[in-house]
């Protein structure tokens, strides 16, 4: 995805700046990503910019990467373990009462039962999983162990984030004109907006000790960069791809999922036989 030399003393829809904010990404260097119109901006016709807050891919993996990979490790550890109690014919209505560790304790530590014995090994350490993975979600500055707990899944989530499948991001490998290629996430969700006024400097160049005495420095942040500027353009049609994505999914219409216990009854229906 090409990014072209912004240019300075214009700041269009498809043009990233620096210096942007993220409600999510407090001391991580942040971009925006102008979403205005672009008619709107060539006509001066806009009261605020719109721009979406870009952020780099190893500061996404410490923050909505981190909780979506512990919803994917969770999920899939307690479905495998649920999966050992349908095995040994124990209902999950015993989660009801009580915890995963109890049930081990209850029927698969010291069993003499055969049918529990040869599952208690597989039942144990999918325990000992989803226990790593509820200690180390408690604390982000244990990221890099948690996406190594199931590289299978971390890999998807990355193959999903790239190929533009993860709902409310967008993946940009660069952001500059010959910057690196590290990767970037634009966080479709978040929509952040500055004055025109702001957006006119910024087009031009603003730094950090012309900003201090104007009322914006809740706006923007200098923190990792001495100058709030374009710094990069994306190319047509990859602009209009990410404003499609974008208001697909803020225009899309939802609808309650059918009851869990329907959906399962239906999976059993088959074809009649003919004749």
């Amino acid at each position: 995805m090409a990014i072209i030399r912004p240019l300075l003393g214009r700041l269009t829809q498809g043009c990233i700046f620096s210096c942007a904010v993220a409600e999510n990404y407090p001391g991580c260097a942040v971009h925006g990503f102008v979403i205005t119109a672009r008619c709107d901006v060539e006509q001066d016709k806009f009261p605020v910019l719109n721009y979406l807050p870009v952020v780099r891919l190893d500061d996404w993996f410490e923050r909505d990467g981190f909780d979506i990979i512990k919803s994917r490790l969770l999920s899939d550890a307690e479905a495998s373990i649920l999966g050992v109690m349908k095995e040994c014919a124990l209902p999950e209505s015993l989660l009801n009462s009580q915890t995963y560790r109890s049930i081990f304790e209850s029927f698969f530590a010291n069993t003499l039962d055969k049918k529990f014995k040869t599952k208690s090994d597989r039942f144990l350490s999918l325990l000992e999983r989803l226990e790593l993975i509820s200690l180390i979600s408690e604390d982000k500055s244990r990221c890099s162990e948690l996406y190594s707990i199931n590289e299978k899944l971390s890999s998807n989530l990355l193959k999903e984030l790239i190929h533009q499948k993860l709902s409310g991001l967008y993946f940009l490998s660069s952001i500059e004109f010959d910057g690196d290629s590290t990767g970037y996430v634009i966080l479709l969700r978040e929509v952040q907006s500055i004055p025109r006024t702001l957006a006119q400097l910024i087009a031009s160049g603003l730094d950090r000790d012309e900003a201090s005495s104007m009322p914006y420095h809740r706006m923007i942040s200098f923190d990792h960069a001495p100058f709030a500027m374009p710094i990069g353009e994306l190319k047509s049609p990859a602009v209009e791809h990410v404003l499609q994505t974008f208001s697909t999914l803020f225009g899309r219409i939802g609808l309650d999922d059918p009851p869990k216990s329907y959906v399962e009854e239906m999976c059993t229906r088959r074809p009649r036989a003919r004749g």
